[in-house]
C-alpha cells in the first residue's frame, strides 16, 4: 500500500527515533556481541532512512496530493512553471536543482513540495527529454503542447541576445581591466 508523503514523514520521524535510542543503547553497552548486534540494527535502521530519503520508485511512495495547502498538483499548474522557466527565465536545458529553485521561486513554496512537483513533472515525460545531467524544457513543451514553436524560437532568440549582451559586458569589462593593470605596469 502506498504511503502519502505525510505519513512517509511520520514513519521517518519513528524510525529517527528508534535510532537515537539504538545509538544510546550502543554507547552505553559494554559486551561486544550485544555492541555489535545494535551496531547491525543501527545500520539497519540507516538504510531504511536511506530509503525514505531516495527517489519516488525505490520507495514506492508517490505524492499524489501535495501538502502545500493542500493543492493538487495539476497538469496546468506544471505547464505555468514549464512556460515560466521557458519564456520568462530564458532556461532551455537546466538541470534538477535549477529546476527546483525556478519552482521555488515561481510558486514561493518550499523545497519538499518543489520535489513533488518535480515529481510530477518527470511522471509527465520530463524522464525522456534528459540531456546528461540537465532537461531539455523545450522539447518537453513540445512534446506535452505546453509552448508553441513560434514562443520557442522567440525565447531562443531572446535567450541568444542575452548571452552576446553578456559577452559583449564581459569584453568590455576585461579591456577595462587590462587597461587599469597595463596602466599599473607602466
Amino acid at each position: 500500500m502506498e504511503k502519502s508523503w505525510y505519513e512517509r514523514g511520520q514513519y521517518a520521524n519513528t524510525i529517527k527515533e528508534v535510532l537515537e535510542a539504538q545509538v544510546k543503547s550502543y554507547k552505553n553497552e559494554t559486551d561486544s556481541v550485544k555492541k555489535t548486534k545494535i551496531a547491525q540494527s543501527i545500520g539497519y535502521l540507516g538504510q531504511i532512512i536511506n530509503s525514505l530519503i531516495s527517489s519516488q520508485e525505490e520507495t514506492g511512495i508517490k505524492p499524489e496530493l501535495a501538502e502545500n495547502e493542500g493543492e493538487s498538483i495539476t497538469e496546468e499548474m506544471i505547464k505555468e512553471i514549464v512556460r515560466y522557466q521557458i519564456l520568462e527565465e530564458l532556461k532551455k536545458a537546466p538541470s534538477k536543482d535549477e529546476i527546483l529553485q525556478e519552482i521555488i521561486k515561481f510558486k514561493k513554496c518550499d523545497l519538499q513540495y518543489a520535489n513533488i512537483i518535480f515529481t510530477k513533472m518527470e511522471e509527465l515525460g520530463l524522464k525522456t527529454c534528459k540531456i546528461g545531467f540537465k532537461h531539455d524544457l523545450y522539447k518537453f513543451a513540445t512534446m506535452r503542447n505546453y509552448a508553441t514553436e513560434e514562443e520557442l524560437t522567440k525565447a531562443q532568440y531572446k535567450a541568444y541576445r542575452k548571452v552576446r549582451q553578456d559577452k559583449i559586458r564581459l569584453e568590455v569589462r576585461a579591456s577595462k581591466a587590462k587597461e587599469v593593470v597595463e596602466e599599473a605596469i607602466d
